[in-house]
């Protein structure tokens, strides 16, 4: 009796631990996806997908992504170049089908005395975070990106991408194998002939600081200062996105386990008895 006692107190605790396993393993956490812009490699602060070539951006992290064969709405990382230390970020060609995704941090203008907008914010920050995390291979399934129309993805369209309130409703998660949408698209982007969204000419629609020489200084701090640096305590994502086993086969996995631990325990206790 104390035997089989033993042993239930362990199937307990191996049950336990089986789910401890299965419950991260199978759910998805989904992050922001910063996309504030299309086609335009002026704007700071900013979350850009470029689905046509473009140059300079220096100052920014570029991601280029290709189109996962076989799985809605996700794609692969096929090339990564960071800008953001040194204002050597080069400019990525545009994965067939797929698109370019760059970030830059922006300038705070009034805690350099240089200007009266302030183009950081913890939005664009924590993606940068995230990227930062980031390397070639890596698979995402990515919510909210509209190709066709390139609607940017947010509840306040009547703010600034920089102001503390602007949402962003574009997320991402990590693909697991398993976790593409059944009504997304893995539709090539189509190319367009039309040429990029124009940069906004005044300050207050989100166009370059006036001290910014160039396009391809977009983003690079004033000679008085240094430049911008990430918040420390921004999340990261931590996990790989290399495919993992399906949910369903992780719960049959578990299960498997569970019965055959059963099965020993009856065993067992019918031989003392």
């Amino acid at each position: 009796m104390k035997t089989a006692k033993k042993f239930a107190a362990f199937l307990c605790i191996a049950v336990m631990l089986c789910l401890a396993v299965v419950v991260p393993a199978s759910a998805a956490e989904e992050r922001p996806f910063w996309l504030t812009h299309f086609d335009n490699n002026t704007v700071e602060g900013s979350g850009v997908v470029f689905t046509q070539p473009y140059d300079g951006a220096v100052w920014w992290v570029h991601v280029a992504f290709k189109p996962v064969e076989g799985a809605n709405s996700t794609y692969e990382i096929t090339a990564i170049s960071d800008g953001t230390p040194d204002g050597a970020g080069v400019a990525q060609a545009i994965p067939e089908g797929g698109f370019v995704y760059a970030s830059n941090y922006g300038n705070d203008y009034p805690a350099l005395g240089l200007g009266d907008t302030d183009y950081t914010s913890d939005n664009c920050s924590n993606m940068i975070a995230d990227i930062l995390t980031w390397k070639v291979g890596d698979k995402f399934v990515i919510h909210g990106l509209d190709f066709e129309n390139r609607t940017v993805p947010t509840t306040t369209p009547d703010m600034n991408w920089y102001d503390d309130e602007y949402v962003c409703t574009a997320t991402y998660e990590i693909y697991d194998g398993s976790n593409a949408p059944a009504d997304g698209t893995t539709d090539p982007v189509e190319s367009s002939e039309d040429t990029p969204e124009p940069v906004e000419s005044s300050e207050e629609a989100g166009s370059p600081a006036e001290s910014s020489e160039s396009d391809d200084a977009v983003n690079e701090p004033a000679e008085s200062a240094t430049a911008v640096s990430a918040p420390e305590s921004a999340p990261a994502a931590s996990e790989s996105a290399s495919e993992g086993l399906p949910t369903a086969a992780i719960v049959v996995i578990v299960v498997a386990a569970v019965a055959i631990i059963c099965c020993v325990i009856i065993l067992i206790v019918k031989k003392k008895k």
